[in-house]
This record gives structure tokens, C-alpha cells and sequence, in this order.
């Protein structure tokens, strides 16, 4: 089972789990975010979501974090049932940013609802069976749910409800986001000393698209005519200080 928890100096989140866990995380995100091109207007948006895929992968190579984590195998119940076998299991672990890791959950809610409506033609495609039950919305939901536990873990109550608002809100939408601003904010999230308290704050920055976000945005679209690309093509010089 995937795990996440709370990084020590409060940057983020370290996502955890084994082979198998990484495995099939990888495989469900893929799947939600569809082919390159399918979602339109979440071209810049999925390539965040595979973000995390490039670190779950890069982890099953080794070239992420290693634990050992006690599996409950003791020598009496080695012995009991005539095994030998090691008494701590490898688990793999990568961090997110919370910048990051709150996009990735609106992005995910977002893709979800998208991937639902493509594998149903009922109105209400979360009601369908084949959506219920479907392994990869499910595993998806697993990260979502761990991610914001996390959350409740550092938030008082109240700053706590509001963000879930926040992250679920009807109206609002990723589609054509200007995710130059979401490398903005991951750098200068780094720099701030208050993290947890700042959460909600944070989230009202990433999806309230104030004037900074429409500065950035603007800057972005010069940028990409001047340099005949488009926007997402656009990079912005920002360097990442871990503490």
C-alpha cells in the first residue's frame, strides 16, 4: 500500500511503498492521464502528473530513497513455518514539494473525472460500475487520500476544511494553466520559514489566479510568440535552495 507522510523540515511529502506498490502507481497514473494529446488544454498539466512517474520509476532503479521496514517475520515464526527468510522488506521512497503534491491532487481530481466520462456514458459516470471498481481510479484515490491526510495532520481544523474546498471547487479548472507559475511558487516555498502554516495560503495562490498568476501567465505568452512556440514550451529560470 502506498504510504505518505510528512517531511521533517515541512517541504512536502515522501511517498512510500514497495516494488509492487510503485509499480501499480505508475501503471494507474499513466492510465488516468490518457495518451499525449487526448485531454485537450492538459498538455502542460499531465506532464506534472508524469513527474511523479519519472520519480516512481527512477525509485525502482535505486537512484531515489531505500528503507527497511520490519515486516513482522520473527525467528520463532521462521521457524514455525520452516522458512528463512529476511525480517525487514525494501520499500522505495521519492519527495514532492507541496506545491507540487497540491497540483498533482487537483490534477488527479480533474483527470479522474475525464477518465471516468471515457469509460462510461452515464450522466453520473462515478455511479457506474465499471468506473466504481476500476483499479486505477482506486489506486489514484489511494495517493489523494494519503496526501491529504497528511494535510489534516498539519493544518488546524478550520484552515484544514477550507483547503479541502479549495482543491474541489466546481468551478475551477486546469485546462490551459500556466504551470511556469507552479515553478515559481516550488521555489519560493523552499525559501519561506513558516511551511505547514502557510498551506492554505498556498493553495489560494495556486488556484485563485491572482495578479501574479496572470503576470506570470503574460509573460509566459510574450515569450512564447516572440520565440514562435507555445507557452508550454516556455521555461523560467528558477533555482530550488533545499534546506
Amino acid at each position: 500500500m502506498i504510504e505518505v507522510r510528512n517531511s521533517p523540515r515541512g517541504t512536502g511529502v515522501d511517498i512510500r511503498g514497495d516494488q509492487k506498490d510503485f509499480d501499480a502507481l505508475y501503471v494507474a497514473l499513466h492510465k488516468i492521464v490518457g495518451e499525449d494529446g487526448e485531454f485537450r488544454g492538459y498538455q502542460s498539466v499531465r506532464m506534472h502528473v508524469l513527474g511523479v512517474c519519472y520519480d516512481l520509476r527512477h525509485a525502482l532503479c535505486g537512484n531515489r530513497n531505500v528503507e527497511l521496514v520490519e515486516n513482522g517475520m520473527t525467528r520463532e515464526r521462521a521457524i514455525h513455518h520452516a522458512v528463512v527468510c529476511p525480517s525487514s522488506n525494501v520499500y522505495w521512497s521519492f519527495h514532492v514539494l507541496w506545491p507540487e503534491m497540491l497540483f498533482v491532487l487537483r490534477a488527479l481530481h480533474e483527470f479522474a473525472r475525464m477518465y471516468a466520462r471515457s469509460q462510461s456514458k452515464d450522466c453520473d459516470s462515478f455511479a457506474d460500475p465499471k468506473v466504481v471498481w476500476d483499479e486505477h481510479i482506486n489506486r489514484v484515490r489511494g495517493l489523494q487520500i494519503a496526501a491529504v491526510h497528511c494535510l489534516k495532520e498539519v493544518m488546524s481544523a478550520q484552515s484544514f476544511r477550507r483547503l479541502q474546498n479549495v482543491l474541489l471547487k466546481e468551478d475551477l479548472t486546469l485546462e490551459n494553466y500556466t504551470t511556469q507559475y507552479l515553478d515559481l511558487l516550488n521555489g519560493s516555498f523552499l525559501e519561506a520559514e513558516e511551511r505547514t502554516t502557510s498551506l492554505l495560503r498556498l493553495a489560494l495562490r495556486l488556484f485563485d489566479k491572482g495578479k501574479e498568476y496572470q503576470k506570470i501567465t503574460a509573460e509566459v505568452e510574450r515569450a512564447a510568440l516572440l520565440h514562435n512556440t507555445a507557452p508550454e514550451n516556455i521555461r523560467l529560470n528558477v533555482e530550488y535552495r533545499w534546506p
